[in-house]
């Protein structure tokens, strides 16, 4: 199941396939349940990158505001927002939604997450709201990368995983989040 899965958030990443297609079909193989989700975040807490925490640190010191934009779950991404300082209502991802007994039932189609433009929508949608100057998306996957424009800069990240065609597409990329803090810097 974990292959079958891991190979569809490959394809997903690298753009290869539609991201809600994905999405559903990996849902689909592996119908976590609450418990599941819960003693992952217990027996496996995501890791942060190195270099995360003092980058968000440094942006929000320059009073930047901070987003997590993620194709992945907010039971994961609230606990990684969690780590990084960022409040829960600038978290942006899927939500899994399950049955009284905690059963997985499907996940939110609402979510602009959920879908292969969401992150650009949700680009899209912040630049709005705040009526923000500059808006930079960091990350590693195509959608990431379709977010730019709306972004108005996409900086390519390959600090967890090389995905080529988004290094090859990025005008801007880097493999720690040292080289963004030290260009952050001044």
């Amino acid at each position: 199941l974990y292959l079958l899965s891991s190979e569809r958030t490959k394809q997903a990443m690298d753009g290869q396939v539609d991201f809600h297609e994905s999405l559903k079909a990996r849902l689909n193989i592996l119908r976590p349940s609450l418990s599941n989700v819960e003693a992952f975040l217990k027996e496996s807490p995501p890791e942060l990158s190195p270099g995360a925490k003092s980058l968000i640190d440094l942006l929000k010191s320059r009073n930047t505001d901070v987003f997590l934009v993620t194709g992945g779950f907010s039971h994961i991404a609230y606990y990684a927002a969690d780590q990084l300082g960022i409040p829960h209502q600038n978290v942006f991802s899927n939500k899994l939604i399950f049955d009284s007994n905690g059963n997985y039932v499907d996940f939110d189609k609402q979510q602009l997450t959920s879908t292969s433009n969401g992150k650009s929508l949700i680009c899209a949608y912040l630049k709005n709201k705040f009526q923000f100057k500059m808006l930079v998306m960091i990350g590693d996957g195509m959608t990431d990368l379709h977010a730019c424009p709306p972004a108005d800069l996409f900086i390519g990240f390959g600090g967890n995983q090389v995905r080529q065609t988004v290094r090859d597409a990025s005008a801007w990329y880097v493999y720690n989040f040292a080289e963004l803090i030290n260009a952050f810097k001044y």
